[in-house]
């Protein structure tokens, strides 16, 4: 499938980032440049259920398909789809009955069908209802944890379940106690989690997490990063962090469900 490679979305022009919003509307996309929120508009209309980012490409899983964004939308052929994730060059689709598809540009590889839902995805882990799995050789392999809400595999793998933030060690390994619904890292000091509705950050080593203060009495959904931090809350909201606190901007937008940005992080 020569669309995987071809449809690639860039960061915006004059060093700006183009951060993308999923929600029940569609996906808006908002220039940021330096920590100030510039335009913003809806650029794709269908409803979004995920969306991942990936140097250079932005997937968005939907009630009809897992699609890549582009100056084109490029559809991938999967059916309607719960979540979306980049493993390489590869997009990794997964719906509300188990299934599990790579798309690269080779095609579409039906890996196999978890027990429950697929809830997240983000390289060769798929996170589901009942658990995380690994895209193995073979297909997929359990990988422990359940009710998994959100997965990051930056470094050392970090997972979101109904009872906590967990990082992979010997075994997996809780670092937060509650509801964690979102984790984001990325590939240096960077880590968010998101739990019980608070948002927080960890310790350049990744060893002890604190609460983070927002501007804004509303719940995050997402964290993306780029040139800087990027934050999004369930009603709509863009928080981009700053040297003295945070900026923030209202996107006019109901039931976000995350966002993501194209450039390298």
């Amino acid at each position: 499938m020569d669309d995987i490679r071809e449809k690639r979305i860039f960061g915006g022009k004059d060093g700006r980032t183009r951060l993308f919003v999923g929600s029940e509307m569609g996906v808006v996309v908002a220039s940021i440049s330096g920590s100030r929120v510039g335009e913003f508009g809806l650029e794709y209309r269908t409803t979004v259920r995920d969306i991942a980012g990936a140097p250079g490409r932005i997937a968005v899983a939907t009630d009809e398909d897992a699609t890549l964004l582009g100056e084109e939308v490029a559809h991938l052929g999967f059916g309607p789809a719960t979540a979306v994730g980049f493993d390489g060059e590869g997009i990794v689709a997964g719906d509300s009955e188990g299934r599990i598809a790579r798309i690269d540009s080779a095609g579409r590889e039906e890996v196999g069908t978890a027990g429950g839902a697929v809830t997240a995805s983000d390289g060769a882990l798929v996170g589901t209802e009942v658990g995380l799995y690994r895209l193995g050789d073979r297909g997929l392999d359990a990988a422990g944890l359940d009710d998994v809400r959100d997965v990051d595999t930056n470094g050392t793998p970090l997972a979101a379940t109904g009872e906590g933030l967990y990082r992979l060690g010997n075994g997996w390994m809780e670092l937060i106690d509650g509801d964690a619904t979102a984790v984001a890292s990325d590939s240096g000091t960077r880590r968010h989690a998101v739990v019980d509705g608070q948002l927080y950050t960890a310790s350049p080593d990744g060893d002890r997490w604190a609460p983070v203060e927002l501007p804004v009495d509303e719940t995050p959904v997402d964290v993306a990063y780029g040139e800087r931090t990027y934050v999004v809350t369930a009603s709509g909201t863009v928080l981009v962090e700053a040297a003295d606190g945070w900026r923030h901007q209202r996107l006019g937008v109901r039931g976000v469900v995350g966002c993501a940005v194209a450039t390298g992080q």
